[in-house]
């Protein structure tokens, strides 16, 4: 599996923790579950491409 799909899939399991134990009714779990998944996977992308500019 590559570290794109990792990444991925870390941060589908993680927000839908973070959603389910967010207090409030679905729809604000929903809008808390999308919001904390676009901010993690571009966090992970971003992270990526810094590290791969670092010349180790």
């Amino acid at each position: 599996m590559g570290l794109l799909a990792v990444g991925f899939l870390f941060s589908l399991l993680v927000s839908g923790v973070f959603a389910f134990v967010e207090r409030g009714d679905s729809r604000e779990r929903r809008r808390y579950f999308i919001k904390a998944f676009c901010f993690f996977f571009l966090s992970i992308l971003v992270a990526g491409w810094l590290m791969r500019q670092l010349p180790f």
